[in-house]
């Protein structure tokens, strides 16, 4: 850094034109980005340094380079947020650019990189500058997904800053989210000409490919004039992305285009083993029953996975299958067989999370059998207790076998299932009917505590509106009262915002029960012209999980809620997130916005991230002089006992807080709800234990040791927990404390269970070609524990089996008794051993009996990860190369290819065999296969192979992919996913922006 700000007072000796020139030429070099950097801080004269802005813009907007574009973006950002004598008007208009770029960048390596200038030139803390200002939009995110928040703001009328929570929404790092603000911007901007030219660019730009399919989706929808719509359309379809892939199938559908290719891309999307996103789904089979109904070839591959023990269904997934099936014409007799036979099952269409039942009245409506078993499945001990599943069908059947048989569930369930028998009679048959309502008058005379779930309903069952109101109010003292139901049953009497004694008892009901039974969101929803309400609304937004959606709905005309509401509609990714908890924890003391972002840890959604800044913020508070106040200790103590779908995340982060803080004597003797010990909730769940918490704990082991005793192991984690696992999740930190390791190891000699993959790697570190390590290698290699061995899945044991085998051959490859024991294995023909063996001895003659060729293997077999390693211990350079070119064009791919594990034998043969490595740059140098592309460069940089030539290459790449209208995908090898090619060749070309 001083070398680069003597170059700066070097040049500042420069004539001023030979500096702008000099500028312009060189801006575009990550090499010279400090300098020039440097050179605007010393600058006397806000003209100048105007001037370098000028230069700098001029030639980005001249040089065709995406690599100097993006280089010049990262010096704009640096000019912004440093310390040079800047007009007011440049330095807004900068520090907008470097906003834009952060928020909605092409590139996530520019994004952090921008954002790294923004958070390392804050200056004085004493003064709020625009990225404090800016901070609370970044960050805690408040809401996962926000697709809810998006369909509502769909409804608002077209502003500037409606457009920009929507244009960002298309960046959201959900692809629900980005969807549903690709359908709003669409249905509020449609026809806009500068927002189509926005998403014409961004579609053009981006590196992320679901970012790219968002922005095509909004065209299309928005803008189905756009000129070479059809033309995107159609190259969507061809891409490897599966998303992209979805809306090129979605945008030719709409335009009547679409054919049988398109109707065999779209089953192929919903095959067994799916890569369309989970959010994706839903979309696709609506698509494929809405322009393919009754289609005979779907009808054929989709009755054949849903035919129980019957038939491979790898080719269309049984849901979805299912889904489209329920949707074809009750007319279609194979259809409606299938029908016939499902319910005949103990529990028919099992499997599906889908209004399946709802589709079955027209097939009850055409065939009396059909309606006949319909009633006997809702009446079956399995549909007495599953009757949410059947609300709109019994009121589509009706009849008096129903109404009957829903005043006896009525009468003898007690619980939930009152509510999903009542609410069909009151709906659907009503006090018309004498027996119902006989049964009605009845109902009105329960107890307070039987009428409970019945609440919401209460309004047709007393029908006199004084008697109502009053039992209403008499029901919110009840011991198993339900807020938000009763909240429903006042909406449902006709109250409004006005009625402020309907509002205050509510309103003092508000978090003092269960969450799921709170009236909030009815208060929000129906009574929030009420200004204690309003009050309460601009309360929610500084807490956690506030109802987005709700209050955009509620409130889209209050200028303050509004604001703050389009203010949370952006979060950053979570990478850029990290970003900005890892300079909080350092500097959050003196700086109040840095602070929040710490402090707000339990608003964050993201269970890491909400784990590590609780880490950061009480390792703050245990240095302050004042201590920790016994407010916050209650809270954290209330948030050792969170429930709700984000508990694990919210009691790890609260146990943090309290192991810091130095409060584990009172964590010992709490109890869950019941009798059961609390326990130690590790992250967000079995096998997604925090890395943060982790560290933490090996940090602290002895006073964790020391608090809970032998109870620890016990304590620790979630279902599935136990010794093992617990000291697999400390694996990795052993170094934080002298104890941790002490006890690690201790625990290694007397288990004889078997080691999870964390707890091997440490092995090897800490006791290289040691007796324990080889006994515990065996063990695991040879199946010999049972059991204990069910606590590691099938794919988790085979993916520790090919760790050792690398272990075995970088520690024992000179034991002959090692040799002599995977031989032995060998003849159990798995391929774990053969991988070993080829790693340890590639030249063994028990390879040699192995008669199919590597490539064969994995073409026939799709047993990747041993061709390609027998195939770099044994093939000529040339043969190598096809097996590593064949493995990554490969069809599918699942996580037993073992990627990664792949990879590991692809660049060692690659690093030392210059041939192999020769033969792959040559087919670089003449192949335009997508994946080949994005892999082959990855694989010889890592492999230490790269060369002017292929660099040169894909330069030249790079900028051709820059051409292409819509970003094109290959599969990336090394990074074991489709991505689209500029980000991968980046990774090649720009591994950092950093100078």
């Amino acid at each position: 850094m001083f070398e680069e700000f003597l170059a700066a007072e070097h040049m500042r000796s420069w004539p001023f034109a030979e500096v702008v020139s000099f500028v312009a030429t060189r801006s575009g070099e990550p090499l010279w980005r400090n300098v020039i950097a440097n050179l605007t801080s010393l600058l006397d004269r806000p003209t100048e340094v105007k001037d370098i802005v000028a230069a700098i813009e001029t030639a980005r907007d001249g040089d065709a380079s995406r690599v100097s574009l993006i280089s010049r973006d990262v010096l704009l950002a640096d000019i912004a947020f440093g310390p040079s004598r800047k007009p007011s008007s440049t330095a807004q208009e900068l520090i907008n650019t470097a906003f834009n770029t952060i928020e909605c960048g092409a590139w996530t390596l520019a994004r952090r990189e921008v954002l790294k200038s923004a958070l390392t030139h804050l200056g004085d803390e004493s003064v709020a500058t625009p990225v404090d200002v800016r901070m609370p939009r970044w960050a805690p995110r408040r809401e996962k997904y926000l697709a809810g928040l998006f369909d509502v703001l769909s409804t608002w009328a077209a502003t500037a800053d409606l457009e920009a929570a929507l244009i960002g929404g298309l960046f959201d790092e959900e692809r629900h989210n980005q969807r549903s603000a690709a359908q709003a911007v669409a249905h509020v901007f449609a026809g806009r000409a500068d927002v189509q030219k926005r998403l014409r660019t961004i579609l053009e730009t981006t590196l992320d490919l679901s970012v790219a399919a968002a922005a095509l989706e909004a065209l299309g929808v928005g803008w189905p004039d756009t000129d070479g719509l059809s033309e995107l359309h159609d190259r969507a379809i061809t891409s490897l992305d599966p998303t992209l892939k979805l809306v090129g199938i979605a945008g030719r559908a709409a335009t009547g285009r679409a054919g049988a290719s398109d109707r065999d891309d779209l089953v192929g999307l919903l095959s067994e083993f799916p890569e369309i996103d989970f959010w994706d789904r839903p979309s696709a089979r609506a698509l494929l029953a809405g322009f393919w109904k009754d289609d005979p070839a779907v009808i054929k591959v989709a009755l054949t996975a849903v035919t129980r023990g019957g038939g491979r269904r790898r080719d269309f997934e049984r849901e979805s299958a299912m889904h489209y099936l329920v949707r074809c014409s009750p007319a279609n007799q194979s259809v409606a067989d299938w029908v016939r036979r499902e319910l005949k099952e103990q529990y028919p269409f099992s499997l599906s999370h889908d209004d399946v039942w709802d589709q079955l009245i027209p097939f009850a409506a055409a065939h009396s059998d059909i309606r006949a078993a319909v009633i006997a499945s809702i009446k079956s001990e399995w549909g007495s207790h599953s009757l949410h599943n059947f609300q709109a069908l019994i009121q589509a059947l009706r009849g008096d076998e129903l109404r009957d048989f829903l005043i006896s569930i009525s009468r003898s369930q007690q619980g939930w299932g009152e509510f999903w028998a009542v609410r069909p009679l009151v709906e659907a048959w009503g006090k018309s009917d004498t027996i119902v309502a006989e049964f009605l008058d009845e109902t009105a005379h329960w107890e307070d505590n039987r009428l409970a779930n019945l609440s919401a309903l209460l309004p047709k069952i007393i029908l006199d509106p004084e008697v109502c109101r009053t039992r209403l109010f008499a029901l919110m003292e009840g011991k198993r009262a339900r807020f938000d139901l009763i909240a429903k049953g006042f909406v449902a009497l006709g109250c409004t915002s006005a009625d402020d004694e309907v509002v205050d008892a509510l309103l003092g009901k508000v978090d003092k029960g269960a969450p799921a039974f709170d009236p909030a969101t009815s208060l929000l929803t129906h009574f929030y012209g009420n200004a204690r309400v309003r009050l309460y609304a601009l309360d929610t937004l500084k807490e956690r999980a506030p109802s987005l959606a709700v209050l955009a709905m509620a409130y889209k005309d209050d200028a303050e809620i509004r604001a703050s509401i389009l203010a949370f509609a952006n979060p950053l990714p979570a990478e850029l997130r990290g970003d900005i908890a890892d300079v909080a924890a350092l500097e959050a003391i003196t700086r109040p916005s840095l602070h929040a972002v710490l402090s707000d840890y339990d608003i964050e959604v993201d269970g890491e991230l909400k784990i590590a800044a609780s880490i950061s913020y009480h390792r703050n508070m245990a240095r302050e002089a004042s201590g920790v106040s016994e407010e916050h200790l209650a809270k954290l103590r209330q948030d050792l006992h969170a429930v709700g779908p984000d508990l694990h995340e919210r009691r790890a982060a609260a146990f943090a807080g309290m192991l810091i803080l130095g409060r584990l004597d009172e964590v010992v003797p709490m109890l869950e709800y019941g009798d059961k010990p609390l326990n130690i909730r590790s992250g967000t769940g079995y096998g997604q234990e925090s890395d943060s918490l982790m560290a933490l704990m090996a940090e602290r082991w002895d006073e964790l040791s020391a608090a809970f005793g032998q109870e620890l192991a016990s304590r620790f984690g979630d279902f599935g927990a136990d010794e093992g696992h617990l000291w697999d999740c400390l694996a990795p930190h052993l170094s934080a404390s002298a104890g941790v390791r002490r006890d690690f190891l201790s625990f290694i000699d007397r288990t004889d269970t078997t080691l999870g993959l964390r707890s091997v790697l440490a092995l090897a570190r800490e006791l290289p070609s040691s007796d324990v390590l080889l006994r515990h290698c065996w063990r695991v290699f040879g199946r010999e524990v049972s059991g204990q061995h069910e606590r590691h899945s099938p794919w988790a044991v085979q993916r520790l089996q090919l760790e050792i085998a690398y272990v075995l051959r970088d520690q024992y490859r000179d034991r002959p008794d090692v040799i002599s024991h995977l031989q032995n294995a060998l003849k159990r023909g798995q391929r774990p051993e053969v991988v070993a063996l080829s790693l340890l001895a590639p030249f063994d003659a028990l390879l040699d009996q192995i008669e199919i060729a590597p490539i064969d293997i994995g073409q026939q077999h799709s047993d990747w990860v041993t061709a390609v390693h027998l195939s770099a211990a044994r093939s000529a350079p040339d043969d190598f190369a096809q097996v590593v070119l064949a493995m990554i064009s490969r069809p599918s791919r699942t996580n037993w290819d073992f990627q990664e594990v792949v990879n590991r034998a692809v660049v060692e043969r690659l690093g030392r065999d210059g041939a192999a490595a020769a033969s792959l740059k040559s087919r670089l140098m003449e192949s335009s296969d997508p994946s080949e592309i994005a892999s082959l460069p990855r694989y010889l940089s890592a492999a230490g192979a790269l060369d002017t030539e292929i660099t040169q290459r894909c330069v030249e790449q790079l900028q051709f992919e820059g051409q292409a209208p819509v970003p094109r995908a290959g599969f990336d090898a090394v990074e074991g996913s489709v991505r689209s090619l500029s980000r991968s060749l980046l990774d090649v070309i720009t591994p950092s922006l950093s100078a």
